[in-house]
């Protein structure tokens, strides 16, 4: 199940992401307006009624009239915001400003969430001015524009000084989703690393832009874009699921099929938004309802398994600051969603936004300490098992890991070529010039074996003055140039060294299962051929004395 869902996600994150794509370059507004004047005047008193015209989306439009009176003062500029609806303007009858979708948009009706701005010219004065507005949607026709009139300038300062809260908290959510997903990368192959964080990253991506994207302000610094009206339907459509997925992984009952109802809840919504919305049917809006009922269903689940998860389990710390970061998120939430209903769209808050970027702070600063403190432990972990299958003084691997390797399921004997060596004289060695000698002579040794051998297979110390080399892929003509090389190495060492004398006496054999039960018979067979090799450099040795 958490495969199907992570794989549905990242299916409709990306027919998403195609969708924005194509209509970041499609989608387009037709708006004609006449040139700013500069001068300014501030109308105050409107008329509103509803005219019926078949031709229109919702079969009427608004009509808001007033009179540009002589009286005004001196910034004259109209600016008022429109939530899906078209917009035209006239002035004494004359149309000065337009504003509807043109006919190549391929997706949709709406033109989105616009600042409309329309300059009022000294000869303007004592006309009638008339604001059109087209609903696109049902529930856009109650919707009343704020009409603003000042200096454009000072108009858009204080819209983005108002959703300066939403802009930062927003900015501050994506950052720490792009740390976080950043982060997990860049440790993946660390096992330590609780890799949920991928997922709270995710998430925390997915809140900004859809806080971003919804605050007023941002259509003031993008004008004109149908898709940044669409961002936070598309980042609302899929939020439940990393949330879900996130949150899973902090209890203990992770594998209970509950906390998949919210993500196949989402992906079941998407499947059904995104061909409407494709086809021209219904557009992601009008659907918005069923986003909320995923984000409602993501709620009851997550409260109903974390009280249930405090019954069995009762109250650890990271319980206790997940359910207090949880009720302050779903409180936001809550609240924001209610604001939104309320005003019909117009206004917002940004407490579900604050609730959700403490959220992401606190449980994932704490999701990474708990995986420093795993690494820590990881980091000591394998300093004892480095010691465990290493030998200390060479830095080759030991008997045990030998051991260890020849047992386990997947190791294939078939493949195989053992390769034994032993060293010369190494007690009269110590003997003779003391045992920081016959270490020397044991360290250059395994230097000269790892040097041939350790890009062919692992290479062990099995004992005071024996090694091994495992060799997997290889024939054995190649194993006696290799051990032909050895005795080149070590024969240039001598010239150079005339403390140590470096004799490595070697033996291969190749894995037949015809005569060999296991390994080590191909291993006692090699010491054998090694042997056979010792005692004759041993007798030229003798000869040359």
């Amino acid at each position: 199940m958490s495969r199907f869902v992570k794989i549905s996600y990242m299916v409709c994150s990306a027919v998403l992401m195609i969708l924005f794509l194509v209509m970041l370059i499609t989608c387009r507004l037709d708006v004609s307006s006449r040139g700013d004047a500069s001068g300014y005047a501030a109308i105050t008193d409107f008329n509103v009624e509803s005219v019926p015209d078949s031709t229109a989306e919702q079969g009427l439009l608004q009509r808001y009239t007033f009179t540009l009176d002589e009286s005004d003062t001196v910034d004259r500029v109209l600016a008022f915001f429109t939530y899906h609806q078209y917009a035209e303007v006239k002035i004494g009858g004359e149309t000065v400003y337009g504003m509807r979708t043109n006919d190549g948009n391929p997706f949709g009706r709406t033109p989105g969430c616009v600042w409309n701005h329309v300059a009022v010219r000294n000869e303007d004065l004592g006309k009638t001015a008339e604001v059109i507005l087209e609903p696109v949607y049902k529930d856009a026709v109650k919707v009343v524009p704020d009409f603003l009139l000042g200096s454009k300038y000072d108009i858009y300062r204080d819209k983005i000084i108002r959703d300066l809260p939403s802009l930062v908290l927003g900015t501050i959510a994506v950052c720490l989703g792009l740390i976080y997903v950043i982060y997990i990368v860049y440790n993946r192959k660390n096992t330590e690393v609780d890799r949920s964080l991928l997922m709270l990253g995710l998430f925390s991506v997915q809140v900004g832009l859809w806080k971003i994207t919804d605050a007023d302000a941002i259509h003031i610094l993008l004008p004109g874009s149908i898709v940044v009206s669409y961002v936070p339907y598309f980042t609302l459509m899929l939020i439940a699921i990393p949330f879900s997925l996130f949150i899973k992984s902090l209890h203990s009952a992770s594998r209970t099929p509950a906390w998949y109802i919210p993500c196949l809840f989402s992906i079941g919504s998407a499947a059904i938004q995104l061909p409407l919305q494709l086809a021209g049917i219904a557009d992601l809006r009008e659907m918005l309802w069923l986003t909320h009922i995923s984000l409602f269903v993501l709620c009851a689940d997550d409260m109903f398994l974390i009280i249930k998860e405090i019954r069995t389990r009762g109250w650890s710390r990271r319980v206790k600051i997940n359910v207090s970061c949880i009720v302050l998120c779903f409180a936001g939430l809550i609240l924001d969603m209610c604001v939104y209903y309320v005003s019909m769209g117009k206004a917002q808050t940004a407490l579900g936004l604050l609730g959700f970027t403490t959220y992401n702070v606190v449980l994932g600063l704490y999701t990474i300490r708990e995986a420093k403190a795993l690494m820590a432990i990881g980091m000591q972990a394998k300093k004892l098992e480095n010691k465990a299958f290493h030998d200390q003084l060479t830095g080759l691997n030991n008997r045990t890991a030998f051991a260890d390797l020849i047992h386990a399921e997947d190791f294939e004997p078939e493949k195989c070529v053992v390769v034994m060596f032993d060293l010369n004289n190494l007690k009269r060695c110590n003997d003779t010039y003391g045992h920081e000698i016959g270490d020397r002579y044991i360290c250059q040794s395994a230097r000269i074996i790892s040097e041939c051998f350790a890009d062919l297979g692992p290479c062990y110390r099995m004992g005071g003055d024996e090694f091994c080399a495992l060799v997997q892929g290889c024939s054995l003509g190649e194993c006696k140039k290799r051990l032909e090389r050895v005795g080149k190495l070590a024969a240039e060492y001598n010239k150079t060294h005339e403390d140590i004398h470096i004799g490595i006496a070697c033996g291969y054999e190749v894995f037949d299962r015809r005569i060999d039960y296991d390994i080590n018979d191909t291993l006692r067979r090699a010491d054998k051929m090694m042997y056979e090799k010792k005692f004759s450099m041993k007798h030229q040795d003798c000869n040359a004395m």
